[in-house]
């Protein structure tokens, strides 16, 4: 099953947690629109520019953390159960 959840992020913060997004297949992730591409566990490094880390057991996605969120900023996530 696909799932499209739009989240609404928090100011300052760089990263957005869902249990629902614990060990699903991510197929989508954009900021405001912008898409990202989506680093896989294991090759998070420095996450940058349009580059946004997955980290399954959490549930978590982490941008750039030098680029926090801003008011009215929206994360669209496209996963599948």
């Amino acid at each position: 099953m696909t799932i499209n959840r739009i989240y609404n992020t928090s100011p300052g913060q760089f990263s957005i947690i869902d249990a629902q997004l614990a060990y699903t297949n991510i197929d989508l992730v954009s900021r405001n629109g912008v898409v990202y591409n989506v680093l896989q566990p294991g090759n998070e490094g420095t996450v940058g520019g349009l580059y946004v880390a997955y980290f399954p057991s959490l549930g978590r996605l982490n941008f750039d953390s030098t680029m926090p969120f801003e008011v009215g900023e929206t994360i669209n996530v496209i996963f599948e159960l």
